[in-house]
């Protein structure tokens, strides 16, 4: 056998692998994809907790800029297609779907 027919062989045989490994996998999630299309991405953010971490003697600036931080994120986070809640109007919710930072 030639080095070129093992090449071949060898090259054939990733190519079968990386397609039918690419197939599974996109077989086994598409339950959960398709599940996913059906909820509202939804994030809580905490605007109480948010200010409370701002040190006491914060100036008004320091306020102002943690404010417009704030919204800053939850405006990027609207433009990317999310409902923005406050945490404090929510009565319950799983702890992954919170913005701490």
């Amino acid at each position: 056998m030639s080095l070129k027919f093992l090449l071949a062989v060898a090259l054939a045989a990733i190519a079968l692998s990386v397609s039918s490994s690419f197939w599974l996998v996109r077989h086994s999630l598409s339950a959960e994809l398709d599940k996913l299309n059906l909820l509202t991405p939804v994030f809580v953010i905490d605007r109480t907790g948010w200010m409370r971490g701002l040190p006491k003697d914060a100036s008004q600036e320091t306020i102002e800029q943690a404010m417009q931080a704030w919204q800053a994120k939850v405006a990027k986070l609207a433009a990317s297609g999310f409902v923005v809640v406050d945490a404090n109007l929510v009565v319950g919710a799983p702890e992954d779907v919170y913005v701490n930072d």
